[in-house]
C-alpha cells in the first residue's frame, strides 16, 4: 500500500508517507527429502501442493522457514537466483549477481539457471529485524542447506564442522 503523502492509521501502526511491505511478503516453506537428503525451498504455493500431495514418498513438508517477497516490491530487495542440478540432484540459491554469472558462464553444464525463486534483502541491505539466512556447503553430501535457526547453524558448526562449511549470510528474511 503506496501513501504518497499524509498519515494512515491502522490498528497500532502509523505511516506518514512511504510504503507497508508487510502485506506483499509470502512463505517460504522448506522441505526435506530423506531419499535424495536434500533440502527444498520455495515460494511457490503450487510447488508446494505438488511436493505434499503427488511426491510426498520422496519429500517431507518441515514448515514455513522465513517469509520473502514473491515480487520486487520493496526496492532493497535483490532476487534470489535459483538453480537446479541434475548431476547433484540439488538445487542452489544465490543472492548474488556475480556468482548467479559466474554459474551460468562457467558451470551451466552442471547447473540450470531456474529464475527468481523469491526476493530478499542482501547482506549490508537488510532493515532493523530481519534474520540472516546462512548457507552451509557439504562437499561430502554436495549440497548446500540454508537456515535462519540460530540452533540449527550451532549444531552443525558445533557437531558437524567436518561434514559442513559455514559460507556465511547468503541474504536476510523476514520471520
Amino acid at each position: 500500500m503506496a501513501v504518497p503523502s499524509g498519515s494512515v492509521y491502522l490498528d497500532n501502526l502509523v505511516v506518514e508517507t512511504g510504503m507497508i511491505m508487510e502485506a506483499s511478503l509470502n512463505e517460504v516453506h522448506r522441505f526435506w527429502s530423506p531419499v535424495l537428503e536434500r533440502h527444498f525451498y520455495t515460494i511457490n504455493e503450487s510447488e508446494k501442493e505438488t511436493l505434499t500431495t503427488q511426491f510426498k514418498d520422496v519429500w517431507t513438508y518441515e514448515g514455513v522457514v522465513y517469509h520473502a517477497f514473491a515480487t520486487n516490491t520493496d526496492p532493497d530487495t535483490r532476487p534470489v537466483y535459483r538453480f537446479w542440478s541434475a548431476k547433484l540432484s540439488s538445487h542452489f540459491y544465490t543472492v548474488n549477481e556475480s556468482e548467479k554469472d559466474w554459474l551460468i558462464a562457467e558451470y551451466a553444464h552442471v547447473w540450470t539457471f531456474e529464475g527468481v525463486a523469491f526476493y530478499a534483502y542482501p547482506p549490508g541491505g537488510q532493515p532493523i529485524g530481519a534474520l540472516p539466512v546462512y548457507r552451509f556447503w557439504s562437499p561430502t553430501k554436495n549440497a548446500h542447506f540454508y537456515t535462519v535457526s540460530e540452533s540449527e547453524r550451532k549444531n552443525l558448526l558445533t557437531n558437524f564442522s567436518s561434514l559442513w562449511t559455514d559460507e556465511g549470510i547468503a541474504w536476510y528474511a523476514i520471520e
